[in-house]
């Protein structure tokens, strides 16, 4: 028998759909930044000599704000930290250290075959 969570669960599921949470890598840059890294990649592709100085002013102005919006995010989450610490919560700070600590996995190592191509 299944216990009544699973089975909301699972057909909350079936009806709505499950979506994956995909974590950002870089959640600090926001989409009106993609939007001018993106405009930057369009004129690299094209003259140099025409749109030089426009791509350099562009890499410059893109650079610095990465450079605010990442020390913005880090302050945030450094506050939240700090204040999780003064409630005495520090199951929560170790959880989010950890989190923000956490680097990707990679997939996948190397399969060692032998002459026939077997494992």
């Amino acid at each position: 028998m299944k216990r009544p969570k699973s089975e909301i669960m699972e057909n909350t599921n079936d009806i709505v759909g499950a979506e994956a949470m995909i974590v950002a890598r870089k959640p600090w840059i926001t989409r009106e930044m993609l939007e001018e890294l993106e405009q930057r990649r369009k004129l690299k592709h094209q003259s140099k000599e025409r749109h030089g100085k426009i791509i350099d002013n562009q890499t410059s102005n893109c650079e610095e704000q990465l450079k605010t919006e990442k020390g913005k995010w880090w302050d945030e989450r450094c506050n939240n930290l700090e204040d999780l610490q003064q409630w005495g919560r520090y199951d929560m700070v170790y959880e989010r250290i950890k989190q923000l600590s956490r680097k990707p996995r990679k997939s996948g190592g190397l399969d060692i075959r032998d002459k026939q191509g077997i494992l």
